[in-house]
């Protein structure tokens, strides 16, 4: 989870390279064109050549058709390996994830560089199992950036369109390795630093990604996740702003037990005025009702007196 998040939250370097690693490693069988004309001038199935003798020397004619037709036969082994393994990589990927799924890719990109380092004139064969081995590699590492266009969730189509661009566009790869080799640079030596910084590259980013899948699932876990993080974060910075927080709160809440009070005190006060009022009205009409009976006591009196008589 840590991982994922770091890597939301570097997610536009992430897309850089990413574009970088699909540029450089991914289809560039596809350019075979320019590497075609390095592997004849380097003799690759030379000897499928006709020979021409004549009295003092021996020529080789210049359309080879056997040559061409071998070297052809390479790039349809690369071009058939590059698409026939989609199946196979898919359910590697969803079965194991990207991570051993990247790693399987530097396997075979492995593969390549023993086999493509030591293929030459006279053991041509091994070029072969090197470009399907190259292929193999390509396409399984493309495979596993697809993931990157979930951190993208309103440019995620277009992300993968630069994807899909970059693969078509690493065929250029080849056209600088006939650049380097028209520079002196023999192919052996190509072959070699090439591939060993795309072996290298490639398992360094592989533990710069995090080893699940990343989902649009797990990143919304990620940001709420981060959310709460946040706020629980701010309740532990800055011990002593907290502390005058408190301070506040705690004269906040005196303040209102104070009000409080006073306004019970007020009730009170005001119902002990009530209370006097009201005993002074009862004594008022008290006194103004003593007069009435004292009159009709002695009334009764004289009534009681008029009988006895």
């Amino acid at each position: 989870m840590a991982a994922l998040k770091r890597v939301y939250n570097q997610r536009y370097l992430i897309l850089v390279w990413s574009v970088l690693e699909i540029l450089l490693f991914s289809a560039i069988v596809y350019g075979w064109a320019a590497l075609v004309v390095v592997l004849k001038q380097e003799g690759f199935f030379h000897d499928l050549c006709e020979t021409k003798h004549k009295a003092n020397s021996t020529s080789v004619s210049g359309d080879c058709i056997k040559q061409d037709e071998r070297l052809n036969l390479v790039f349809l082994t690369g071009v058939i390996s590059f698409s026939g393994c989609g199946i196979v990589s898919g359910a590697f990927l969803d079965r194991f994830g990207p991570r051993k799924t990247r790693l399987l890719s530097s396997f075979f990109f492995v593969l390549t560089f023993l086999f493509l380092v030591l293929a030459d004139k006279d053991r041509p064969y091994l070029i072969f199992p090197g470009i399907a081995a190259l292929s193999t590699a390509g396409l399984t590492l493309v495979l596993t950036l697809f993931q990157v266009a979930n951190m993208f969730n309103k440019w995620k189509s277009s992300v993968i369109s630069l994807f899909n661009g970059a693969v078509d566009s690493s065929a250029i790869v080849l056209l600088f390795f006939k650049l380097v080799y028209d520079g002196g640079v023999p192919l052996r030596s190509i072959n070699i630093c090439y591939y060993l910084s795309a072996i290298i590259l490639i398992l360094l980013f592989t533990f710069i990604l995090p080893p699940c899948t990343i989902t649009s699932e797990r990143l919304e876990a990620i940001n709420v996740y981060g959310s709460v993080n946040a706020i629980s974060s701010t309740s532990h910075e800055s011990p002593a702003k907290h502390e005058d927080e408190e301070e506040i709160l705690v004269k906040f809440e005196g303040t209102q037990s104070n009000g409080t009070m006073e306004v019970n005190g007020a009730s009170e006060t005001n119902e002990k005025v009530k209370t006097q009022k009201d005993g002074a009205l009862r004594q008022e009409t008290d006194l103004q009702l003593s007069p009435l009976c004292q009159s009709e006591s002695i009334k009764d009196n004289d009534d009681e007196v008029d009988n006895t008589k």
